[in-house]
């Protein structure tokens, strides 16, 4: 991930450098890096990033976070809180009003791909540790993509059914971070 000009800093197990290189060496997180989301507001940046194994291995894929200052300094690892064994993937995040909107895929208990999010002011608190839904249920759920809208956000997925062609759906999320 590359976050041009930042100068060395550490927190926890997140190093940010001024390479821009910015990777895990907590043994609890550390795995192969499998995909990366940021977004930015006047005076923060909010770093998500995936790491470990496939659905199909178990679960194994985490999603962690780290919110730096406009100075690069880090703050809070926002994420730490949900233990679950839920295997989330595909983050994606929108800056909006005070607010960053982390959405991804999550294979769910009920054994299919269902779209999760949460609110993550820009202090570091977390509105839902583990997420909510935005659109969970048959058929499956996947590849989500999230935009500021007025009032909220707007949320979008590849919605897949058996036997049909992929479909492109979409959901708008208030300011509160509830699907409506």
């Amino acid at each position: 991930l590359l976050v041009g000009g930042l100068a060395w800093a550490e927190t926890s197990a997140v190093q940010v450098g001024k390479t821009g290189l910015m990777h895990s060496t907590d043994p609890a997180t550390q795995g192969e890096i499998r995909e990366i989301a940021a977004a930015s507001s006047a005076r923060h940046a909010l770093l998500v990033w995936q790491t470990s194994g496939h659905y199909f291995l178990g679960p194994s894929s985490r999603l962690n976070a780290a919110l730096l200052a406009e100075d690069g300094s880090p703050g809070k690892r926002p994420l730490e809180a949900c233990q679950d064994t839920e295997v989330r993937e595909k983050p994606a995040i929108a800056y909006n009003d005070g607010r960053f909107l982390l959405v991804w895929q999550q294979f769910s208990r009920s054994r299919d791909w269902d779209i999760y999010g949460t609110l993550i002011e820009e202090n570091g608190n977390v509105a839902h540790a583990c997420g909510y839904p935005i659109a969970n249920g048959a058929p499956n759920q996947a590849l989500p993509a999230v935009a500021a809208a007025a009032g909220g956000f707007i949320v979008l997925w590849q919605e897949a059914s058996a036997g049909e062609h992929n479909q492109l759906r979409t959901a708008k999320v208030d300011a509160k971070g509830m699907p409506g």
